[in-house]
Parts: structure tokens; C-alpha cells; sequence
């Protein structure tokens, strides 16, 4: 069956929510699932009384923590600000276990699961319609396979159209509407660890042709992005022949060139500067450019065909709006024809162009993805309403 993700974009301390359209009626069984994946930063999947706005974690009536601490992946059953339950305190928790919060709608009894099995039941029942609720504490935490199993009906995955999210300088009754920019063709690594995540592209650059290629680099990433000889499988970043390496928690580019650091070329590395790699056709030279900046001019020189790749360091590292041109052409966004399973298409995505913080709801055609100072969503109608 299909499942849901969500992903938070900059988020922080608990101020974004997720409520999804399904809900489970007053004394009905419902259960609420997802999947323990690499969360490297921290949520919560709830159940919470049905018209109760979520403000934070201590709002939550039943919830089930996910988060990682030094080695080890903890769940922790939270109710109302309250931990409950740790249960780390007798046992580990690995990647693909099924988390899950059920209540029996005939006696109210709320049980928390792993893999099937309880691990915690509530002190405190609930017989009222419960509404579901995603909350991540901070930026590009992501809550997997999400869904909902409602009166012994099927699994299915949740939907989410609308989020409650924070906007700046909104009047009361006033509506808005912000513009959105297009972030095409991007990628982002998923359970990627010491670069075992990679893609290609499906254009090629011929040979003995002017091409140039860019992305825009996006905060706290870490990944390579560069050419490819067209017939080299890209399984690492050691199979890339000119690389471009934006370390982003140091602020720092280098390059690489078939596995051979070049150097430290860039310590002003921001987030959204554009990288490019540019080669001539004719003379075959290379050179790097951080916003239009030449950093460096490579020693090797190749009038081959190439292909783009990028290859990811750990997960939710991303390149966005990666594009190409060929012989003095107009800049196309890319086609990524190959990925990894640990690499996400993140294809024809958009960003809001103004930031938000206060108190008020984005309602955004009919799919979105929640962040409380920035958003990326599938389309650019975007209206603001004070809340």
C-alpha cells in the first residue's frame, strides 16, 4: 500500500503541526502508525481531542516520541508535556520498527505499540473523536509510512491540506497572498550514511561541447555535485570527475576531482549560494564558481561526454533547482534518470518567498509540506488568513 511522508522544512522548538484530514470517531478503534527511519532530529505522532489546537508538544493528549540520543533511537510515550514511559530504559529501538498509538473506541483504553506488540497503555482513556497530529521540534525532521487503520477497516496512508503555521505582520481578518519560487528537480538523500546515496542525471553534455551545470546549496547540506563520464555507473562520490563540495556545518567548498581532494577553495559558503561548474568545449578547460566567482580552474582538462551526478554524505542532505546548458544554450532544469533507494525525487517543488514567524493558517492548493519560517509546497497559490 501507499504510505505518507512529512517532512518540516526550519521549524524549531515544537512550533509547527501537522493535523491530517483523517480523524477517528468518538467510540470507534483507530489506530496511528509510522515507521522509524533515521531521525537524526526530533517528533511526535499524537492522537489529540478532536478541535483542540495543538501549540506545542504539553498539548498533546497521546503521543509517541521519536528521537535519537548518543547511539541509540529512543521512544518515549509523552501525554499532555508528561513522559510516561522511556522505553529505551529496556531495550533498543532500530530503523523499520512500526510505532504505532491504538485505541479500543468501546472502553476508550489507549495502548502504544512497536511492531504490533504494547509497550505502554494510558492511565487515561479517551472516548471523543480524536483528531492525528504530526509535530516536529525541529528543521527537515521526517516522519515516515505514515497512516491509519479506522474501525477494523484497511491500513491506509494519511492526507494532510492544511497546516496551522506562523505568519509575519498578517492584520486581523486580512487575507494575503505571497509568491512562491520554483525549485526545480531537486534530490534529497533519505537514509543515507557515508555516502552510499547517489544520482544521475538524464542528460548528457556531448563531448568537445560547451556545457555548464549549478545548484543552489541548501543550509547544512553535505554532498558532491559535479561530472560524470557518461558511461561510469555513479555508486560514490569517487566515480564523479569533477566535483564540486559544499561542507556546509564548516561553510566550506572544496573540489574534488575523481576521488582527489583539490583543496579547500571557499570558506564563505552560505545558504542558497549557487555553485557551478562550467567546461570548455573547445579547450577542454574546467573551472568552479561560487555565485559567479571563479574559485578555481582545475589542472585536468576533458572535452569528453559527461552526464551530472550527486552523491550524498548522510540523510536529508539535497541539491535544488539543478540545471544545465549546453553550448551556450538557455539553463534547463535537470532530469535525474537514476537514484538510489536512499535518494528522494523532489521534483517541481516550490519555496515561499517571504519568511513567516506569528499566528495565522497557508492554505496552498492540496498538497503541502510544513515549515514555521519557510515552506516547500506543489503549487504557487499561496493565500495567507489571519487565524
Amino acid at each position: 500500500m501507499p504510505y505518507t511522508d512529512l517532512t518540516s522544512s526550519t521549524t524549531t522548538d515544537w512550533a509547527a503541526h501537522a493535523i491530517a484530514d483523517e480523524s477517528i470517531p468518538a467510540d470507534t478503534d483507530g489506530e496511528i502508525f509510522a515507521t522509524i527511519y533515521d531521525p537524526t532530529v526530533l517528533g511526535m505522532l499524537s492522537l489529540v481531542t478532536s478541535g483542540d489546537e495543538p501549540t506545542g508538544y504539553a498539548t498533546l493528549d497521546h503521543a509517541i516520541y521519536i528521537y535519537r540520543k548518543s547511539d541509540r533511537i529512543n521512544v518515549v510515550v509523552y501525554e499532555l508535556g508528561d513522559s510516561k514511559y522511556d522505553h529505551n530504559s529496556t531495550a533498543y529501538n532500530v530503523y523499520g520498527e512500526v510505532v504505532s498509538v491504538r485505541r479500543n473506541g468501546a472502553t476508550g483504553v489507549i495502548d502504544y505499540r512497536l511492531d504490533g506488540t504494547t509497550i505502554y497503555t494510558s492511565a487515561t482513556t479517551s472516548t471523543a473523536e480524536l483528531d492525528i497530529c504530526v509535530s516536529p521540534f525541529d528543521n527537515r525532521y521526517e516522519m515516515k509510512q505514515l497512516a491509519v487503520e479506522i474501525d477494523g477497516g484497511s491500513k491506509a496512508p494519511l492526507t494532510f491540506t492544511g497546516y496551522r503555521v506562523n505568519v509575519t505582520d498578517v492584520a486581523p481578518d486580512a487575507s494575503y497572498t505571497l509568491g512562491a519560487t520554483p525549485i526545480f528537480n531537486g534530490v534529497q538523500s533519505t537514509t543515507v550514511s557515508a555516502w552510499n546515496g547517489n544520482c544521475g542525471s538524464a542528460e548528457d553534455m556531448p563531448a568537445s561541447t560547451d556545457c555548464k551545470i549549478r545548484m543552489r546549496y541548501r543550509a547544512e547540506s553535505r554532498m558532491m555535485f559535479g561530472l560524470i563520464d557518461v558511461d561510469e555507473d555513479i555508486t560514490s562520490y569517487t566515480a564523479i570527475n569533477f566535483a564540486i563540495y559544499p561542507v556546509g556545518s564548516a561553510g566550506d567548498i572544496y573540489v574534488y576531482e575523481a576521488n582527489s581532494n583539490k583543496g579547500l577553495m571557499s570558506s564563505t559558503l552560505a545558504d542558497e549560494d549557487e555553485l557551478e561548474i562550467r567546461r570548455d568545449g573547445t579547450t577542454g578547460a574546467v573551472t568552479y564558481y561560487q555565485n559567479d566567482t571563479l574559485i578555481y580552474t582545475s589542472l585536468s582538462t576533458s572535452t569528453a561526454a559527461h552526464s551530472v551526478a550527486a552523491s550524498f554524505y548522510e540523510a536529508r542532505d539535497a541539491v535544488w533547482k539543478a540545471e544545465y546548458s549546453v553550448d551556450g544554450g538557455d539553463w534547463n532544469p535537470l532530469s535525474w534518470d537514476y537514484t538510489d533507494d536512499a535518494v528522494l525525487f523532489t521534483d517541481r517543488t516550490w519555496a515561499v518567498d517571504q519568511v513567516a514567524s506569528s499566528t495565522s493558517k497557508i492554505t496552498i492548493g492540496d498538497a503541502f509540506i510544513i515549515g514555521a519560517d519557510s515552506l516547500k509546497i506543489t503549487d504557487s497559490q499561496l493565500t495567507i488568513t489571519s487565524g
